[in-house]
């Protein structure tokens, strides 16, 4: 575990996320009991939406779109997004692991008391991710070579467009015993001055700011079960477990100018 603490670190949002079987009755008989009490926790707004199904990766052909269910702070820094087969928390202000992780599985705790979570569903997806943004044309200066983006030959790009870099490294993870995961770390820039990924659920939609450029550090980090009966210290455990190795190549991402900066006072 790293032992750098930065003051001011480049993470946008963090979500913890779990898929289980459906619940079709979540709509009907759960969703109206999960409002009010997770309006008494401190999210006290409520939308509701139509939109693609979480997957793990990008969307396929023949998705069908679902319901889904969106709880959020009154000053938009964490939400819950619920449909009848996942569950995410998503926190946009982070001051630990340890006080996300409490959060997340109290939030967790909470909606599974009431649908029957834990006894009645068998989970196949258990992740977290990071996303981080790096702002403005000096956005190398913060990583390492390695985590640099894929580079195009000068001769081709026209010069009055800015080249947009982009990587995506993926590899399998061992987290303990008959336990494997999976973690992806992909690098994107947009120059609208985007700092979320394009799939983070949000409250409105996300400000623009033409020819300003942002370099998306987006790491994903998650176990696919098959047909697991999940416990609440199983949660913990994975979710410290996945936390770690997130936290190990975001460091190694880094470069010592980075570092010195994002650790000042």
């Amino acid at each position: 575990m790293q032992s750098t603490i930065l003051t001011h670190p480049p993470l946008k949002v963090c979500l913890a996320v779990l898929r289980f079987s459906p619940v079709e009755a979540m709509g009907t008989k759960y969703i109206p009991l999960i409002q009010d009490n997770l309006r008494k926790s401190g999210l006290p707004f409520f939308v509701k939406q139509a939109n693609l199904p979480f997957t793990a990766n990008a969307p396929f052909p023949g998705q069908q779109i679902e319901e889904q269910w969106l709880f959020y702070s009154a000053d938009n820094q964490e939400m819950v997004v619920l449909t009848k087969s996942s569950f995410a928390y998503q926190a946009f202000t982070y001051v630990s692991f340890s006080a996300f992780q409490t959060r997340f599985l109290e939030l967790f705790d909470l909606v599974s008391g009431i649908a029957e979570l834990y006894p009645a569903c068998v989970f196949d997806f258990f992740g977290l991710r990071y996303s981080n943004a790096i702002e403005g044309h000096e956005w190398h200066r913060y990583l390492t070579d390695s985590y640099a983006g894929i580079l195009l030959p000068k001769d081709i790009l026209d010069p009055s467009y800015i080249p947009m870099k982009s990587s995506f490294v993926q590899g399998v993870t061992n987290l303990g015993p008959q336990l494997l995961g999976n973690i992806s770390v992909k690098l994107l820039q947009n120059n609208e001055g985007l700092v979320y990924p394009p799939d983070i659920a949000l409250i409105g939609n996300q400000p623009s700011r033409p020819s300003h450029l942002v370099t998306l550090l987006d790491i994903d980090h998650f176990v696919v079960y098959r047909n697991c009966k999940m416990k609440r210290e199983v949660l913990s455990d994975v979710s410290s477990k996945l936390h770690d190795s997130i936290e190990s190549v975001f460091f190694s991402a880094l470069s010592e100018h980075a570092i010195k900066e994002w650790s000042q006072p």
